[in-house]
């Protein structure tokens, strides 16, 4: 399993009107494999995540949808958002 940290924008927050941005902990699965010809040449799959978020100008939370992606030999296991 591996750990990563991606920045995300909301630009236009429904509380406040104003831009945010966060920090998402992505967990990730690493499935070992043999690689093919077909896996190397594999498009990346689009996953739709909603989570919670809090307006750090009114404090109130907010729910939000995006899009991350993931491959056969790494799948996203978890996604959290790290208020900042």
């Amino acid at each position: 399993m591996s750990n990563d940290s991606k920045p995300i924008t909301i630009s236009n927050c429904p509380v406040c009107d104003g831009k945010h941005t966060y920090s998402l902990k992505v967990e990730r699965s690493t499935v070992l494999k043999l690689m093919t010809l077909q896996d190397m040449q594999e498009r990346p799959r689009r996953v739709h995540f909603t989570r919670i978020f809090t307006c750090p100008k009114e404090l109130k939370d907010f729910q939000a949808t995006f899009i991350l992606y993931d491959t056969s030999s790494s799948r996203i296991k978890s996604v959290d958002v790290i208020n900042e």
